[in-house]
């Protein structure tokens, strides 16, 4: 495998299931010899292991998509024959991942026209909970936001006309402005939450509101939040999923080469947690 310059996406994987250390939840579910098909393919994670770097503990690996069994044409020059052969489990693409166990946070590259940013996000989920044969587990990766796109259209849009909001608990700690939420989710042990805004006159949302508090929950990968409204007299959308983080980094055979060229912008996003 070649060193190549690649940009990573990050997301937050939230998770919901009981385990004593997460850490090592993580670790085993991750390295279960389990595969799901989709579409005549088959996922899986593959070469996961745990890396320290910074001393900050990470767990890495590929998701891998894969064929289970594809006809290649192959030629005999001997015989001056073109003939068929049957290669088994041919790797179609492999998206390296980072995922710090601690917060959620997941670095990931994916691979274009095989494996898109969204659908690792719900491979990678659904990976999980299969492998914990879907029992009393939940998983979803949600996107960290650049927290410009969202705000932008609340100040841009003639009338906002509906705000959609879904949030998870945060894990381990929250973050100020929205610390107030989250500690009520988790006072409820709420494990998933929804609130829905709508106005036909147009909704007012201010910087010292509880949603505008919760949208900046979202964006900080606990969930997700859309907007809709009216901007010269047609319709828009916006959303904390539209522009997610993303870096350059180095796609290497070396996992510490690799996460060294993303590391400083986990930092980054852990210093704007702690807000």
């Amino acid at each position: 495998m070649s060193i190549t310059d690649v940009n990573f996406y990050f997301g937050r994987l939230n998770l919901i299931a009981t385990y004593t250390d997460k850490h090592q939840f993580l670790l085993r579910t991750l390295k279960r010899d389990i595969e799901i098909t989709k579409r005549d393919f088959e996922w899986g994670f593959f070469n996961v292991k745990d890396i320290i770097f910074n001393n900050t503990p990470f767990i890495t690996g590929y998701l891998v998509k894969y064929k289970f069994l594809k006809e290649e044409d192959i030629v005999d020059e001997k015989n001056r024959l073109l003939t068929t052969t049957s290669i088994s489990n041919r790797a179609v693409a492999a998206s390296p991942f980072f995922l710090h166990p601690k917060t959620g946070i997941l670095a990931f590259h994916p691979i274009a026209f095989n494996i898109g940013h969204n659908q690792f996000r719900h491979v990678f989920a659904e990976l999980i909970m299969a492998a914990n044969d879907f029992l009393m587990v939940d998983a979803e990766i949600q996107f960290i936001d650049e927290e410009v796109e969202i705000f932008k259209a609340i100040k841009s849009f003639d009338k906002i006309t509906a705000l959609i909001i879904d949030l998870h608990p945060s894990n381990p700690s929250n973050r100020e402005r929205w610390k107030t939420t989250d500690e009520r989710l988790q006072k409820m042990k709420a494990e998933k939450y929804r609130q829905q805004y709508s106005s036909k006159n147009g909704l007012k949302i201010d910087e010292d509101d509880e949603a505008f508090g919760d949208i900046l929950m979202a964006g900080d990968g606990y969930g997700k939040a859309d907007l809709y409204g009216e901007k010269d007299g047609r319709q828009h959308q916006a959303s904390t999923e539209r522009i997610p983080i993303k870096t350059k980094g180095v796609k290497s055979p070396d996992f510490n080469t690799s996460i060294g060229s993303v590391i400083n912008k986990f930092k980054e996003i852990w210093n704007r947690m702690s807000d």
